[in-house]
């Protein structure tokens, strides 16, 4: 094996290690959280802070939710419902599709709306499977 393979064996282990590590961590962490939410009981708002001053701790807990809005259902209703009172945010974003189909098909379309796009590179992913 070259030097060159070596490193790259080394690294790929390393990572694939860490990433183990990382998830059994996870698993540990969430098990806690749920172990200390049972002892704090139940509470009615989406918060709450604890005080623990003897153990050196303030813990707060935040129970979490996730609101889906069924579109086709709200789409029929939101005719009835005057503007003013729509409970409803409209955020427009990019169909990365429809702007490969008209670079290719109206590139003067393409040229007005990509005037309005902004593209940072993101964090690089890498995933290593042992196989």
């Amino acid at each position: 094996m070259s030097k060159g393979e070596d490193q790259k064996k080394k690294l790929l282990n390393d990572l694939y290690k860490h990433k183990k590590a990382e998830n059994a961590a996870k698993k540990k962490r969430t098990d806690t959280e749920v172990e200390i939410e049972k002892l704090y009981g139940s509470f009615d708002e989406k918060s709450k802070t604890f005080l623990e001053e003897e153990l050196g701790f303030k813990i707060k807990i935040k129970k979490n939710s996730t609101v889906k809005l069924d579109q086709a259902a709200y789409a029929q209703a939101r005719v009835e419902i005057p503007e003013e009172l729509r409970p409803e945010k409209i955020k427009f974003e990019v169909d990365s599709e429809g702007m490969k189909w008209l670079k290719k098909n109206n590139l003067e379309i393409y040229q007005v709306v990509s005037n309005c796009i902004t593209e940072k590179p993101g964090k690089t992913s890498v995933t290593v499977e042992k196989i």
